[in-house]
């Protein structure tokens, strides 16, 4: 059974260093990319999850608070009773920054000449997202002290209290930290998707699938010889993006590279099982390609939250995000490098990537009986 799937494997290898068509589409692309773009982009922040350390408890405090979410740009979607609680949330991605009210807070509003100061901690490893809200919540600074009253020498309004915004995870800001490890889920999808789409389908067209089926081995003999190529590739394609993000783009790992390694195969199963039932599903490379293109690379680019925030875009869109496996596999991938998560914080997505992936296996398997009668 080895050497039959090895034989296959081979024979897939040397298909995939001939064959130089290019993968893009002429029609279907350019018009997903329209709509998508026209309606995925959006670089405001709304509703950014804080959790809200209130050590004041007190009448300014809860205006404060008030103030900040009746904006629109942020809410309190946790009071923690402590720091290291809120940075928990932090860590395991259910709130996106802290702000913290200190005890003196109102003391210092009524018995200090310059201003009290509150402290905004936000998750550095979305840089986009943390610019942009430290940048809100300053103007929403400036209409809070407009409000209490308090004014500069010049007549202008100016905040009762200082902001002091510290970024955790990636206090330079550095896009790249975002950006890069994010590129592992778009370049393994479209390595394991876009390219495993086309081997069926290549049979098809060239004949040679009759010849193959005629020959003594299994359906599933088959799937694996033909699978087998990409995920080697996907895994090299991985090793080379995770090793110049660090090595030359000076992103972190705080987190276990052998983890990284352990979970990775929940996303390429997932993603060598949608090319595999998009290519038994059609009957040429062209349409196989342009499904694949359509249904895996411009929804991992724009809906998963690879660049722009997901919880900014309008429900239709968020919902379309929770079933396209590059969303669950960049939480892995920036929680793993950025944050330094554990097992315990990524075994969850690996199981919606294992589930998601088995159902389509199923789906894809199916087709591929029915062409086989």
């Amino acid at each position: 059974m080895r050497s039959k799937i090895a034989s296959l494997a081979l024979k897939e290898y040397r298909h995939i260093m001939r064959d130089k068509r290019s993968l893009a589409t002429v029609f279907v692309l350019p018009i997903a990319m329209i709509l998508l773009y026209g309606y995925a982009i959006n670089l405001d922040v709304k509703d950014l999850e804080l959790a809200v350390v209130d050590r004041a408890r007190s009448p300014e405090s809860r205006l404060l608070v008030e103030k900040m979410e009746a904006s629109g740009y942020f809410t309190a979607a946790a009071h923690p009773p402590t720091l290291a609680d809120a940075e928990m949330l932090v860590y395991s991605r259910r709130v996106r920054g802290i702000l913290v009210i200190p005890e003196g807070f109102s003391r210092d509003l009524r018995s200090r000449a310059d201003r009290a100061a509150v402290q905004l901690l936000l998750d550095g490893s979305d840089s986009n997202t943390a610019g942009i809200a430290g940048n809100y919540f300053e103007m929403i600074l400036a209409e809070v002290g407009a409000q209490m009253g308090r004014s500069t020498e010049h007549g202008a309004p100016a905040a009762p209290f200082e902001v002091r915004p510290r970024v955790i995870y990636n206090p330079e800001l550095k896009s790249v930290y975002f950006i890069v490890p994010g590129l592992a889920a778009v370049l393994l999808m479209l390595v394991c998707a876009v390219m495993t789409s086309m081997t069926i389908a290549r049979e098809k067209e060239t004949g040679t699938l009759e010849q193959i089926l005629t020959s003594p081995i299994k359906p599933y003999q088959i799937l694996i010889g033909k699978v087998l190529p990409y995920l080697v590739i996907a895994f090299l394609v991985c090793a080379i993006i995770v090793a110049f993000a660090h090595l030359w783009f000076g992103v972190p790992v705080r987190g276990s590279l052998l983890l990284l390694a352990a979970v990775t195969p929940a996303y390429l199963f997932c993603a060598l099982s949608l090319g595999i039932a998009i290519s038994a599903s059609v009957r040429t490379q062209q349409v196989a390609v342009s499904l694949a293109m359509l249904t895996t690379m411009l929804p991992s680019v724009m809906l998963s939250g690879f660049i722009f925030r997901v919880g900014s875009m309008p429900l239709p869109l968020r919902l379309i995000s929770k079933v396209i496996p590059a969303t669950y596999y960049l939480k892995i991938i920036r929680g793993i490098m950025l944050k330094g998560v554990g097992w315990e914080h990524v075994w969850q997505h690996c199981a919606v990537l294992v589930g998601m992936g088995l159902l389509i296996l199923l789906i894809g398997a199916r087709k591929f009986s029915t062409r086989l009668d």
